[in-house]
């Protein structure tokens, strides 16, 4: 909910984390937090431990997450103008 909350409040700001549904800020939101985040928190294994088919469907899952997300900014956008 965290990285939702933040696309939230980028979105204005930062406009080129909304092009093609946030697909830029997805990927920033699979190597920061999957990637990066994980590992130096200790949750998961370094990310050379995975397949690569693990870090395929991560990304994939992340872009259709923003990509919602982007949806819903929008919608409530246009629906509070």
């Amino acid at each position: 909910m965290l990285w939702g909350g933040l696309y939230g409040v980028l979105h204005n700001r930062v406009p080129f984390f909304t092009k093609a549904a946030g697909l830029p800020f997805a990927v920033a939101f699979t190597v920061i937090g999957d990637e990066f985040m994980n590992t130096v928190l200790g949750l998961t294994p370094p990310p050379q431990e995975f397949p690569k088919e693990a870090h395929i469907r991560g990304a994939v899952a992340h872009y259709a997450y923003t990509a919602t997300a982007d949806g819903v900014f929008r919608t409530l956008e246009k629906l509070t103008a």
